[in-house]
Parts: C-alpha cells; sequence; structure tokens
C-alpha cells in the first residue's frame, strides 16, 4: 500500500536492489526477506553481502 509516481524499470538487469531505507520507507519488516547466504557478485568479481531476498506484488496504473 505505498504509492510511488515514477519507477525505472532495467530490463537488462539480472538483480533489483532494494536499500534498507527503501523497506523502511515502504514498511516492509525484516520478517518479510528470506534470508540466504550468497553474495551478489559483479562484472569485476566485486561482492555485495545483502541480507536476504523478498517477492513484491506490484500493481501499475498508467495515467493518460
Amino acid at each position: 500500500n505505498h504509492r510511488t509516481n515514477r519507477v525505472l524499470i532495467d530490463n537488462g538487469s539480472s538483480v533489483n536492489i532494494l536499500y534498507l531505507s527503501d523497506f523502511k520507507q515502504m514498511k516492509i519488516g525484516r520478517d518479510k526477506l528470506c534470508l540466504i547466504t550468497m553474495p551478489l557478485v559483479g562484472f569485476i568479481g566485486d561482492k555485495l553481502f545483502h541480507i536476504g531476498v523478498v517477492t513484491l506484488h506490484v500493481m501499475v496504473e498508467v495515467s493518460p
């Protein structure tokens, strides 16, 4: 139940990242996260350790 005015959809990405501040703003609790231990690895080998994964249901409304 969070409304936003603009969304960037990047079809080229294989991962979508939400920061903890975004979770707090949308009032999504950590209990919704599925914990995993595998890091994300970038093209140059850099690693990002994350808290977990979440599935979000999205409703899109296009205004004229």
